[in-house]
């Protein structure tokens, strides 16, 4: 019996070329199966500079712009709004609806509105 060498039994341990060309190949085909997949979920077309990913991120950029925008005209009115909440204390006003008729309601003179909106924009 002779003695087999380090290299003789890594080689006969090891898989031939064909095998390994065939073993590659498969993943390389599985990985441009993957690829596929991937640009068609991110709606990648040929040729076209934007994909899926681009258009949800300009539409998050959008939406984040829109949302300040409202926030600022939110802050801009607040003032205002405090302002007019406030003619609801000023004393005699009182609105009375009536279940069947006319809506009788007793306003404030000019003087006591605009008096009581100015105090309640200084809070």
């Amino acid at each position: 019996m002779s003695e087999k060498t380090g290299t003789e039994i890594l080689m006969a341990q090891s898989p031939s070329i064909g095998e390994v060309i065939d073993r590659l190949n498969r993943r390389l085909a599985a990985a441009q199966e993957r690829i596929k997949a991937l640009e068609k979920r991110l709606e990648i077309v040929p040729g076209h500079p934007y994909d899926g990913i681009d258009c949800r991120d300009e539409t998050i950029r959008l939406a984040d712009a829109r949302v300040r925008e409202v926030e600022a005209e939110r802050d801009a009115l607040k003032p205002d709004a405090e302002r007019y909440r406030s003619i609801f204390t000023i004393k005699g006003f009182s609105l009375r609806i009536k279940e069947r008729g006319s809506w009788p309601v007793l306003l404030p003179s000019k003087a006591e509105a605009d008096a009581a909106l100015d105090a309640g924009r200084k809070g």
